[in-house]
Formats: C-alpha cells, structure tokens, sequence
C-alpha cells in the first residue's frame, strides 16, 4: 500500500499499474503456443507411433505441456511487469514500485522534475498506453517508463504537484496545505534542495531564507 511509504503531510494525487498491454504478449503466447504445442503433440502421435492404446491423449498432453513450458519462459517478464508494476503520483514525488520477489523502486522528487514527455503511436492511443520519459536533475537524469495508461493524465498530475511544491516551497502558498509538524528550518532545507536542482535561483534563495529566518512577519519594514 501507498500509505506504508508516504511521509508526514504527504498525499496520494494518483495511483495506477501498468497498462494490461504489458501482459498481453504473454498471454497470446500461452494461449498459440498452447494450442500449437497440443496440435503438433497429436500429430507426432499419430503419424509416427500411430494411435497406440491411449489413442492421441499422450503425444497431446506432452506438446501441450512443451507449448506452455516455452510460453511461460518466453513471456514470464511481461506478465511479471503487468501484474507487479506500481505509480503513485503524490505532493512530493514519483514514485515506482515493481517486482514479485525481488522488488525495486524508484522515487524522484516533484520540485527537482524538470520535464516529462509522452511518446504514443496510433495503436498506443487507440489502446490509451505509451511510455513517459521523466527529466530530472542530479543522477540518471532521464528515466523512461514504458506501457504507462493514460500517459497525458500522469504528465499532467506530474506538472500540477510540482507547480503546487514550488509554490508552497517558495512561500507563495498553492493548493497543498502545509504538513503538520514542520519548523521554518525544514522549509529552509527545502528551499535549498529547490536551489540545488535550479528550480529557484540563488537570489530567489536568499530571499527567500531571510523571510523564514527573519524577526517577527520575516523582516518586513517598520
């Protein structure tokens, strides 16, 4: 669940998986090589050891069973990513969690995004999927996410929970509330991390900082 990761005065803005496209391939797989391997079993059966006591239900059982061994070899990490792969899109980050056994997950701040782009070809609007590269500052600046439903959606609530972050970040209030709990000192260190990505300029900074540290309403003129 979302809940058990989420930090103090953070909320969910959107949560999906990925698009069923992932899975799709390993399905239709299973289900030609299934038929394929159970055909050709009877086949085998019946036109080289010929029908035998059991009549075709071995030579069947045994290509039924190769057909579905190589589907499932074949098709395994689409299934996987289908049915493990998690977004949450929150005030504060982008957050990806996928794997059965073994899981890994990616997080990347909302106010250190700097663009999102969407790729879709006809079949993947028809289909309503695409993938959705995310551009970011610090290490592996680009991330690509493939199979994304309703890509334009996910860029969107991307754009709108950083514009609210900066805002709130910058003082200039927007939609997110401000979480309990916090001190001037937390907003000046992400006010910082603001400055570190380039969302906000040195002065923009300083500026900022001497409204949160300054005496009474931030310094203002007597």
């Amino acid at each position: 669940m979302a809940e058990d990761f989420l930090t103090q005065g953070e909320d969910v803005r959107m949560a999906f998986r990925a698009h069923w496209r992932s899975g799709l391939v390993g399905i239709i797989l299973t289900v030609v090589l299934g038929i394929g391997g159970l055909w050709l079993g009877i086949w085998i059966d019946s036109s080289v050891w010929g029908e035998g006591e059991g009549g075709f239900f071995w030579g069947g059982l045994i290509g039924l069973g190769i057909g579905l061994l190589v589907a499932i070899i074949g098709s395994a990490g689409g299934l996987v990513e289908w049915l493990t792969t998690r977004y949450w899109v929150t005030n504060e980050r982008l957050i990806v969690r996928t794997g059965w056994l073994t899981k890994s997950g990616k997080e990347i701040p909302v106010d250190a995004i700097n663009s999102v782009t969407v790729k879709q070809g006809p079949l993947e609007r028809a289909l309503g999927y695409g993938d959705m590269t995310v551009e970011s500052a610090g290490k592996d600046s680009l991330q690509v996410f493939r199979n994304v439903p309703d890509p334009t959606s996910v860029q969107k609530a991307i754009y709108d929970a950083r514009e609210d972050r900066t805002m709130y970040l910058s003082g200039a209030g927007g939609r997110e509330a401000a979480p309990p709990g916090r001190g001037r000192y937390d907003d000046l260190a992400d006010l910082a991390k603001l400055r570190d990505s380039g969302a906000i300029s040195e002065a923009e900074f300083e500026a900022e900082k001497a409204k949160l540290l300054g005496d009474g309403d931030g310094g203002a003129e007597a």
